[in-house]
């Protein structure tokens, strides 16, 4: 099995999210100099990135990826669920502005875990503030 460096692959990852919204926050300025009542008050609507890893992940490597990005952001988890389909990770960061409530408690992260059997890989998905792919 392929050895993944975690905190690499998640500055990566969070790195082509801060790159996403870099390029949303520039067009929404361009947008609302142009048009004075464009009607979008958020810094972004939707980001979503997936990352594959060859093989299952440990409970381990699953809970050092999503310490990691939890950590990173600055934020705390207010739900995780454990399916046969996977996890489910929901989360709060203060850093972004965009969020939804789920249970009653803000959220503005939402990390998925896979695994596809038939061709032996894991997924991990990140959105903000919920992954919005197929997965």
């Amino acid at each position: 099995m392929k050895k993944y460096n975690v905190k690499i692959v998640v500055r990566f990852i969070i790195g082509i999210v801060a790159f996403s919204v870099c390029i949303q926050q520039l067009e929404y300025c361009r947008a609302k100099k142009n048009i004075k009542d464009f009607g979008l008050h958020k810094e972004y609507d939707n980001i979503s990135v997936a990352k594959t890893f060859e093989g299952k992940l440990s409970k381990e490597k699953e809970e050092e990826i999503i310490n990691t990005i939890i950590k990173y952001m600055g934020g705390r988890i207010i739900h995780n669920q454990e399916s046969s389909e996977g996890r489910k990770i929901y989360a709060y960061t203060p850093v972004l502005k965009n969020i939804i409530r789920y249970n009653k408690e803000e959220i503005n992260i939402n990390i998925i875990i896979t695994y596809m059997e038939d061709l032996n890989v894991s997924n991990v998905y990140i959105g903000f503030p919920i992954v919005n792919i197929d997965y």
